[in-house]
């Protein structure tokens, strides 16, 4: 994950990203599930532009694609949100297929 500061913040802070195959092309329909204190509460899924999701700040999310029942098809990935006075409110996480 990356700190994105070429964004400006207006009502929220987001993390977005795409998935991507293992070509590079972007993915459509890949469900993740995030939360906090990696407890998976939420389940999202990519559109043709990828994702984007409204989080709160300073608090660590906790991020994985999983499968149509829930089951996880990748690592839990780390996402601390930037403090609410820090002026970001954008975190890019970009996810590729390897296989």
């Amino acid at each position: 994950p990356a700190v994105d500061r070429t964004r400006g913040c207006s009502a929220g802070f987001y993390i977005y990203g795409v998935v991507r195959d293992a070509q590079n092309n972007p993915l459509t329909g890949v469900r993740f599930k995030y939360g906090i204190r990696d407890a998976f509460t939420k389940v999202s899924s990519t559109e043709t532009k990828g994702y984007e999701l409204v989080v709160q700040s300073d608090t660590r999310w906790f991020m994985q694609i999983v499968d149509a029942g829930d089951r996880p098809l990748s690592l839990s990935v780390d996402v601390q949100m930037p403090p609410a006075d820090s002026g970001t409110c954008w975190v890019k996480l970009d996810w590729k297929k390897n296989y």
